[in-house]
Order: structure tokens, then C-alpha cells, then sequence
């Protein structure tokens, strides 16, 4: 198993507020077993995929999934609940993603400045570029959920 997913599993786990304990009562396993499933070095428990998504459903830490679509060369995007639907709530979507869009601009301007781009800056333009590619995803969802299929 990757390093990089032990450690988004270890760190889902422990960073939830009352770690281990608290976050096994939401996820129907013992605190004690949650805990080496979630350490890297205990070789004989291993965390289950249902277990793996009971965890960060409860959480809302998407670390877990992350790391497991960058390690398959591809990007996890969490949409938005489709709570409140309307004209105002599709407008304010489609702003928050133009918004992203310039922040992503921004950064890449800022990242030019000195005619290099160091790993850190393109770690920040990396993750500005994901969250231009999550609010275009919520902008798409909110306006699919407003079509009328043809009969």
C-alpha cells in the first residue's frame, strides 16, 4: 500500500475531533480495532472499503479517496449538496467558480514573477486548479438538476 494512503487513513482517523473513539461510534467498529487500522504500522488490520467510506462520510474528510484517485493518476471532485436549488443558488455557483477561476489566475501570475515555478508554487497552482475543477463540477450538478427530460 502506498505511504501516501496509510498516512490520509492515519490522519482521517486521529484528526477527527475525539479521534479514534469518538469517530468508531459512527462507523460500527471498536475504537481499539479503528485504531490499528488506522495505524501504519499494524501489518494485520486493514481497513475494509465499506469501512473506508463509513469513516469519511462521518468525517467529511475526503483525504482517503484523494489520495487513493492521485495515486491512480486521477483527482477526487466533492460535490456540494443539491440542498437549495434555484435561480440565485445556480447564479451563486456559477459565480464561485468564475471567482475560483481568478484565484487560479492569480496564483499562476504570482508563481511567473521570477521566471521559475518551484515545487511549492505549483503545489498551490495544483490545488487552486482542483478547486476551479470542484466549483465547475457543482455549477454543472445544480444545473443538471434543473432539466426537463424530453418525453
Amino acid at each position: 500500500m502506498s505511504n501516501d494512503l496509510d498516512w490520509a487513513i492515519y490522519h482521517t482517523v486521529h484528526d477527527f475531533k475525539g479521534g479514534a473513539r469518538a469517530l468508531a461510534a459512527h462507523v460500527a467498529v471498536r475504537a481499539g480495532t479503528l485504531n490499528n487500522k488506522a495505524d501504519p504500522a499494524c501489518d494485520n488490520h486493514n481497513l475494509t472499503y465499506q469501512e473506508g467510506i463509513a469513516i469519511q462520510l462521518a468525517s467529511q474528510d475526503f483525504s482517503i479517496i484523494s489520495t487513493e484517485a492521485a495515486i491512480l493518476g486521477g483527482t477526487f471532485v466533492h460535490l456540494g449538496s443539491l440542498a437549495f436549488v434555484s435561480d440565485m443558488a445556480l447564479l451563486d455557483a456559477w459565480a464561485r467558480w468564475h471567482e475560483e477561476t481568478g484565484q487560479t489566475a492569480a496564483e499562476v501570475r504570482k508563481a511567473l514573477d521570477d521566471g521559475k515555478i518551484t515545487r511549492d508554487e505549483f503545489r498551490r497552482i495544483r490545488k487552486e486548479v482542483r478547486e476551479d475543477i470542484q466549483r465547475e463540477m457543482e455549477f454543472l450538478r445544480r444545473l443538471e438538476s434543473l432539466v426537463v427530460d424530453d418525453e
